[in-house]
């Protein structure tokens, strides 16, 4: 199985199309009064059986609340959504993870790409950087 280690940065730079990136991030934030209607394709997320979703999801969470992962100070709102995205090896597709940060703490809500831009904006972006362990 793979899954994260407990070693994840997420590191800005100059990027201007983090999603060719192999492992990315998104910090999308809540602007009121914004209502877009968003239509689009369902499409079914990509799913790679050898990832442990529910074990990748718990260590995020723990890594996210624990302490600052970004590698510069950043002042985190309510509402404020973060997409993760990773490709392990052999990955074509990124496995995405979405967390919303409410009353100090995040918080796991799956990512939702067409009704987060209902009501956010793309905020920061940046590389993650991290190792991964096979099982």
């Amino acid at each position: 199985m793979c899954t994260i280690s407990n070693k994840v940065k997420l590191c800005t730079g100059n990027t201007k199309d983090v999603t060719k990136l192999k492992n990315y991030w998104i910090l999308n934030r809540f602007v009121k009064g914004k209502s877009d209607i968003v239509l689009g394709e369902v499409i079914m997320p990509y799913f790679n059986p050898s990832v442990d979703v529910g074990l990748n999801e718990d260590t995020l969470l723990k890594l996210l609340n624990e302490g600052n992962v970004f590698d510069f100070d950043i002042e985190l709102k309510d509402k404020d959504l973060l997409h993760l995205a990773f490709k392990f090896n052999g990955d074509e597709q990124h496995n995405n993870y979405g967390f919303e940060f409410k009353k100090g703490k995040w918080k796991n809500v799956g990512h939702d790409f067409l009704t987060w831009m209902w009501h956010h904006e793309e905020y920061k972006y940046g590389k993650i950087k991290t190792e991964y362990k096979n099982k």
